[in-house]
Parts: structure tokens; sequence; C-alpha cells
């Protein structure tokens, strides 16, 4: 029972649990009585007489086919036209979903440039159609009204988003497809949302870890599949003409920044190595620039959670996709990407001393960092590109491959914002 009060809407767990149970506890008193009164002999039989499955398929297969094998949306038969994609995470007005410096927005505008680039139309979503610059290249966006006009004229849909009160958007859509980037969030606060839609508009969900994964099935009995962080290798990779001998990178995680930094420079002084310790900040371009002229990245990001931690941070990923060796701490996100001193050195959480020690180590034996850095650039060169992530984003939103370009990349280039 301590496990339905994990969140704070812990009314509604309950209500989840005790639908389960009823439902289960009721099939088997109908099973039971039916054996006992000897109608039929087996589930299976009980089944077919209710014809809730035919005669000749077995209840199991049903199951499993429900579970593993969602019905697929096709276009009509004949029809040449397919999907238009539209992506958001507009709440309302004054969270119009175009927000700068968010993890979560990049992620969303990564998704529609993949799509974009396999041939489908697709675009960004924001309340006036408007967005905040500071990525290298911002994908085309809709206003809500754009949006509705376009539902109205479209005969097949995709709406997806990653933030379960996006009411704005939400409210719009039939059905949606939900990706889960943040499950200190869905687990808490958003978690009665969530629940409703459910029951009322998701068609499918994807986490961006195992761990919302595993979260999401084993609260709603639904299958989830997993679509990790999207990188753009177009523009995340290594510029050895900027790298600085002895340059360690880090970011602003938090009010524990500075004296985590205070504590690790302290250890190594103690030491006697000397480093150079750079703040990287700013646009999306700045932050590029910044990692590729650094050797090593300190990830001093401890999650938004104490128990889950952050549920995807971006951040290492891109750092590893410039060549640096990454110290993390152990949360969610860090250890699916991170292989312990093979690409990257993982600390436990809340210990600077120990990424200190970590950051000593690598110095004494600079092949290490060589054997990291190429160990790390090898699995972001075949996993973590637009290419190894297209047939999981495919199977999620239940696509075709495009045939060819769409005709309006064929005429004129696409306007970046449409209001």
């Amino acid at each position: 029972m301590a496990n339905l009060w994990r969140t704070r809407k812990g009314l509604s767990q309950l209500r989840l649990a005790l639908s389960r149970v009823l439902r289960m506890i009721a099939l088997d008193i109908i099973v039971f009585t039916s054996r006992w009164l000897g109608w039929y002999s087996s589930l299976k039989s009980f089944a077919q007489k209710l014809k809730i499955i035919p005669s000749d398929t077995s209840l199991l297969k049903v199951t499993a086919n429900d579970l593993i094998k969602p019905e697929i949306l096709t276009s009509p038969p004949g029809s040449s036209t397919t999907p238009i994609i539209f992506v958001s995470a507009c709440i309302d007005k004054n969270l119009s979903g175009g927000w700068r410096y968010s993890g979560g927005i990049k992620e969303l505008n990564y998704l529609v440039k993949l799509l974009r680039n396999r041939g489908y139309e697709a675009y960004m979503v924001t309340y006036d159609g408007s967005y905040e610059p500071w990525l290298v290249e911002h994908q085309p966006h809709i206003s809500l009204e754009k949006f509705r006009q376009m539902l109205n004229l479209a005969q097949d849909v995709r709406c997806v988003t990653s933030v379960p009160i996006a009411k704005a958007f939400i409210n719009e859509c039939k059905q949606i497809y939900l990706w889960d980037m943040e499950l200190s969030e869905t687990d808490k606060v958003q978690f009665y949302t969530l629940a409703g839609l459910y029951r009322k508009k998701i068609k499918r969900v994807a986490g961006i870890s195992r761990t919302i994964q595993a979260w999401h099935m084993a609260h709603f009995e639904k299958p989830c599949s997993v679509i990790p962080n999207l990188l753009d290798e177009s523009l995340w990779y290594p510029d050895e003409a900027k790298r600085r001998p002895r340059h360690v990178g880090y970011m602003n995680e938090g009010s524990h920044t500075d004296e985590y930094i205070n504590i690790i420079k302290q250890v190594f002084h103690s030491v006697g190595l000397d480093l150079k310790l750079e703040l990287i900040k700013g646009c999306e371009a700045e932050v590029l620039s910044g990692m590729q002229s650094c050797e090593v990245f300190l990830s001093l990001n401890i999650g938004k959670d104490f128990l889950w931690g952050e549920g995807c941070p971006r951040t290492t990923i891109e750092a590893l996709s410039t060549g640096c060796v990454v110290i993390a701490f152990d949360i969610i996100g860090n250890r699916e990407t991170l292989l312990h001193n093979f690409n990257g050195v993982i600390v436990s959480r809340y210990r600077p001393d120990l990424m200190a020690e970590a950051l000593i180590s690598l110095y004494k034996d600079p092949n290490q960092i060589e054997r990291m850095r190429n160990n790390a650039l090898s699995m972001i060169k075949f996993c973590h590109n637009f290419e190894s992530r297209w047939p999981l984003v495919k199977d999620f939103l239940e696509l075709e491959e495009a045939a060819h370009k769409l005709s309006i990349y064929e005429s004129e280039p696409i306007p970046k914002t449409i209001v």
C-alpha cells in the first residue's frame, strides 16, 4: 500500500490501483463461478461464449497483440497524403511553448527537424507562433490559430507533446503522442493530469530513458517505448582547432554549483595540478563552442528530484559529441549513457570531492583521456544521431517511410515562423 502514496496525488494513485484490483477480482469471481457450476471448463471458452475473443483465437495471443502491437494509423486507401506532425509544449498564453534555455524545447525542435529531414510536414506550435531565439536553428513555428485551421483540413495528423499539462495544445487534439522527458514532474504535480490523459487522449507513450519507460508501464499497465535524447550531429561534433589543453568546462546547475567548484579546485590544487575551469553558458552556439574548446566536462547536474534525479541530462551527450571526457554524477540519464571508465566517469551524487579525484586521475594518465574520448565519439557516431533515432521515432508515431520530399520543399523555403 505504501507504493500508492509515492506521489502528491495519492488519491489518484489509489483510484488507479482500485480499478485494477476490482477488474481482476470481478473476472476471477465470474470464472470461478462458471467453472464451479460446470458451465465452462476454462477462461478461454468463457471468453469465446461472451464473444470477447473469436473461437479460433487463444486469449493469450489476443492479450499479447493488444499490449505489444497497437493498431497502426494509416492513411485512407488510395490516399497519397502523409501525416502532418504538430509538436508543442504550449500550456497557455504566458507559457507559450517557445521559451529559451530548455532542454525539452530543444528536443522538440530536433524532433521536428528529424521529421522534416525525412520528408514529413512538421511544425512547432506555440501560442502565437513566436519563440525566443537561442538555438542554432529554430524549426518552423505556427500559432494555435493556424494549428486549428490545419487540423480542420488535414486528413491525417500526429500531435506530440512532452508536457502533460500543455492544455492549450492538448485541448485541440483528439489524440496525443506523449514523449515523457521529466519523471520528477510526471511522478508528482502532473500525475493527476497524466492519469486523465491516459483515459481520454493518449494514443502512445515514449520515455526518454528506461527508468521513465518502466515507471509508465508499472503505473498504467500500457506499452511504453524509449526514444533517448536527440542529437543533431550536423551541429554537435569535435573541432580540434578550438581544443585548449587542460581546460575543463562546467555549467551552472543550481545553487550548489559555486560550492562544488570551489571544493574541486581545492582538491586538485592540493596535489599541484594546474587546470583552467571554464563556465560554459549562453545560447546553443556559445555552449557548443565552449564545449569544443574543453578536454573534460564536469556535469554538475544533481537532478531536480531527490529520488529520480534528472530525466534527461542531454548536456552529457552534447559534451561527449564534442570530444569532451565527461565526469558526471550518478543520476537518471547519465547512468544510461555513460559506461564508467569506458566512455566517461560516474561518481556518487553530491560528492564533488570524488569528481575532483577522478579529474586528478585522468590528468595523471593523459592516455586515459584519449581512450575515453575515442570510445565516446564511437558511441555517438553509431548510437546517438538522427539516423539511429529514426526507427524509434517512426515506430512511436506510427509512420511509414515517406516516398519523397514534400512538394513544399521542392518549391520554396519554409518560413521559420507562420502566425
